[in-house]
């Protein structure tokens, strides 16, 4: 009897700090989904020859093809594609749609209309101004999906690692090896949108380069 009430006691116990100390963990998950499915699933790894860089799966209506925004200098212009992957697992194959000529930006699309992955929605303005909050999503050294926060910087011109002069947004989340062609992302209301495409890292915080938002306009079309 004794004991029955002692498990009984126990069963109540944990219920109450399931109660108490479950619910908030449940809401910051439920808080971070716009992040998960926003910024941080449509990105992915590519390899281009022997390049190894990050692209943003886009919002491209009534196309089933699904294509991806990543840097130019990501792109091996002696191949005429390269692969997709999700960390260490392969996933399809991809096509280069087109090359820019002055912008540090890429195209590709991937021809397996099974492809099919959660897809950036492209910013129509940047509401997101310096000092803000924004977030990086990359596959840094081609390890696994990395998500990194910083502020928004200033807008500079300089050279690009095509060597072509261009506009460049400033920001202070940290770009390593294999973030070129990642996705710099704002937040607007309970969603994120994806303000630039990550270019060359700085040598301080605030100079990690990212195509500009008017730059992917002009690309995208």
């Amino acid at each position: 009897m004794i004991k029955d009430i002692l498990v009984g006691f126990g069963i109540v116990f944990v219920l109450i700090i399931l109660a108490l100390f479950g619910m908030p963990f449940a809401g910051n998950a439920k808080a971070d989904e716009p992040l998960r499915f926003d910024a941080i699933y449509p990105v992915y790894k590519i390899q281009s020859g022997a390049i190894s860089c990050s692209a943003v799966a886009i919002e491209t209506p009534g196309l089933e093809q699904t294509v991806l925004l990543t840097a130019a200098h990501c792109i091996d212009k002696s191949k005429e594609g390269g692969r997709v992957a999700d960390a260490d697992n392969f996933i399809t194959e991809f096509k280069v749609l087109k090359i820019s000529n002055n912008t540090d930006l890429a195209a590709i699309i991937v021809p397996d209309k099974d492809f099919q992955p959660k897809k950036a929605l492209i910013a129509q303005t940047l509401i997101a101004e310096e000092g803000d909050d924004v977030v990086v999503v990359g596959y840094p050294y081609g390890l696994s999906r990395i998500t990194t926060k910083g502020q928004l910087g200033r807008k500079i011109t300089t050279m690009t690692p095509l060597n072509n002069v261009e506009d460049f947004m400033l920001a202070s989340p940290n770009l390593d090896v294999g973030n070129s062609g990642g996705g710099l992302f704002q937040k607007n209301g309970d969603h994120w949108e994806l303000i630039g495409i990550a270019s060359m890292k700085g040598p301080a915080n605030f100079t990690n380069f990212f195509t500009t938002l008017s730059n992917i306009h002009k690309f995208v079309g």
